[in-house]
């Protein structure tokens, strides 16, 4: 769980009672506090939505330089019309 990175920004945020005790027991389990466990665990989130999304653009990108030539070739039918 360690990182290179030093944590140096504040963020607030609500969680309900259960979830702070569930951190709290947690933490203690494994040695660490609550608020370096749910630092992690933004971290962790941070990095996964990343990587869905960047996943996403590509597969985006893909299906469109896939299509590219047939929607050319459609559209330039249309414009001469029907003629290549």
């Amino acid at each position: 769980m360690a990182t290179s990175q030093r944590r140096s920004s504040t963020l607030k945020i609500t969680i309900t009672p259960e979830i702070h005790e569930r951190l709290r027991k947690l933490g203690e389990v494994l040695g660490q506090a609550p608020a370096a466990l749910a630092s992690f665990a933004v971290s962790q989130f941070v990095v996964q939505q990343e990587a869905q999304l960047g996943a996403a653009n590509r597969a985006a990108d893909s299906i469109t330089a896939a299509l590219t030539p047939a929607m050319q070739e459609q559209l330039s039918l249309l414009v001469n019309g029907g003629k290549k």
